[in-house]
Formats: C-alpha cells, sequence, structure tokens
C-alpha cells in the first residue's frame, strides 16, 4: 500500500535516519538536544577543567610581569617547563592562545628520534634570526627541547603543581561557584589527567574537592582512615633534634607540592 493511500508522509533525504519520536523544532528539523549536560551548562557559561587548567596555571606561572613580557612585539625565545608529559599539548595550545607565536615546539618524549636536544636546531636559530617568536614546551626542556632554544630562552616559565588559587579558579569555570574550603595543596602531585577528571561540569565544589582528595589519597597510598592520626606538633615525647627535623620535612613537602621548591632540595 502507497503512502498516498495511508495518508502517511513519505521519508526521503535526511528524515529516513530520524526516529519519528525524535523532537523536531517549528521547521521540522531535528532540534539540538539542549536537555544534555554539557550543552545545558556550556550555554550556562560553565567551562570543562581541561580546558581551563592549563591556561589558569600558565598565566599563574608568569605573572604580571612575565605576561606583559610574552605580549611585547619584538623576537622573543620563550621554554615552558610543565609538570608532566601530559601537560605538554594543553599548554601549548593555551600559550598560542595568549600570544602569538610562529612556531611552539611541544614535546613529551614520546618520539625517541625527534624528541631530542639535537633536533629542530636549525630551524629554531632561522626563525629567531629573522626575528620571529619561538617557544618550546617540554616537562623535561634540556632532555627533550632543541639545544638551541633553551640556550636562547629569553624567558624561562615553570609550571609547578597546580596552586589552590589555581584549582579554585578552575572548579569556579566548572561548577560556577566558589570553592569556599580547600585542603592545604590539595591537588599534590596529580597529573593533568587525574585532577582535571574529579572537577567536573554541573558538579559542586564541595564534591570536586572531595574528589580529587580521595584520588590524591589512593594515589600515594593513604589510607583514609588516618584523618585521626594526632598532628605532629601535638605528639609528646618526640622534642629536641628529632622534632625539628620532622618540622623542616613537613615544610619541604609543602614547598614541593606547591611547586615552590625543587624534589632535589627536600
Amino acid at each position: 500500500m502507497s503512502n498516498s493511500q495511508t495518508g502517511g508522509k513519505p521519508k526521503h533525504g535526511n528524515d529516513a535516519f530520524f526516529p519519528g519520536e525524535m523532537p523536531r523544532d517549528e521547521a521540522g528539523f531535528p532540534a539540538d538536544d539542549a536537555q544534555t549536560p554539557y550543552v545545558r551548562h556550556g550555554l550556562a557559561g560553565l567551562r570543562a577543567a581541561r580546558e581551563v587548567l592549563p591556561a589558569a596555571a600558565l598565566l599563574e606561572a608568569l605573572g604580571p610581569a612575565g605576561l606583559r613580557r610574552l605580549r611585547a612585539p619584538g623576537s622573543l625565545a620563550v621554554v615552558v617547563e610543565v609538570p608532566s608529559a601530559d601537560w605538554c599539548q594543553h599548554v601549548g595550545s593555551a600559550l598560542r592562545d595568549i600570544a602569538p607565536f610562529v612556531h611552539v615546539e611541544v614535546r613529551d618524549g614520546s618520539s625517541k628520534t625527534q624528541h631530542k636536544p639535537s633536533e629542530g636546531n636549525d630551524k629554531v636559530a632561522r626563525l629567531l634570526s629573522e626575528g620571529a617568536r619561538v617557544a618550546g614546551v617540554s616537562h623535561a626542556p634540556e632532555r627533550y627541547l632543541p639545544e638551541t632554544l633553551v640556550a636562547a630562552a629569553d624567558l624561562v616559565v615553570r609550571i609547578g603543581p597546580p596552586s589552590n588559587r589555581v584549582v579554585a579558579e578552575v572548579i569556579r569555570a566548572a561548577t560556577g561557584k566558589r570553592a569556599r574550603r580547600m585542603p592545604r595543596a590539595v591537588a599534590g602531585s596529580l597529573n593533568l589527567d587525574e585532577l582535571t577528571s574529579q572537577i567536573r561540569i554541573g558538579s559542586t565544589p564541595r564534591d570536586c574537592i572531595a574528589r580529587i582528595r580521595s584520588i590524591a589519597e589512593a594515589r600515594s597510598g593513604i589510607d583514609p582512615q588516618l584523618g585521626e592520626v594526632p598532628d605532629l606538633e601535638t605528639l609528646h615525647g618526640y622534642g629536641g633534634p628529632a622534632m625539628g627535623w620532622a618540622r623542616d620535612l613537613v615544610r619541604d613537602l609543602d614547598a614541593w607540592r606547591e611547586g615552590r621548591l625543587d624534589w632535589s632540595a627536600v
């Protein structure tokens, strides 16, 4: 029986691929699903943590003076050191968004033949001699970036583990709300993937922080039940040199987690 005989509407073109129950707009075309969480929250101005964290960490590491120098006209050689390999591509993209560069060399060590100091020096030298702006991003610049770029760097930027200020900014971007309380150095030594996976669009700051603490404790092997263990300062019978050494160690570890101290100095 034909469609004309049944009064049904013939399916043709793209209509054949859409089920009859799919919502449609006034013109009869399939409507965008504005009720999906990502679309809904995106329309509300919320941003995913992976989009915000690299730029926020880079801007904090630069500071006002570094940002002015980065955006000043003229030739410039920049080296950016990131916390770990998974930061490289993201910070490279953030760097391009913040300031114009003719070339940004991103090396995470994934290529044994290309990611080494002896590769790419001719290109870096040529671009800089022509007055161009060149940057390199790596978690181990001296090991992976062109040695010419490392030696010629006018500006070296070191991004440490995300500070609480950066984490709070990312949480606000993803949730639309301020994080009122955070443990000291909440991000700890989490890498970018681990941290951003816990800061979720549409969640609450409290839930984000709880997830971050949970994964940080699991990663470090800390037993959650140790929350009842007394603080160092309240212990008795451990005075003198032993207590002084313990306090110095705690202070150094806190500085390392916040990116203010190299591990070799702990």
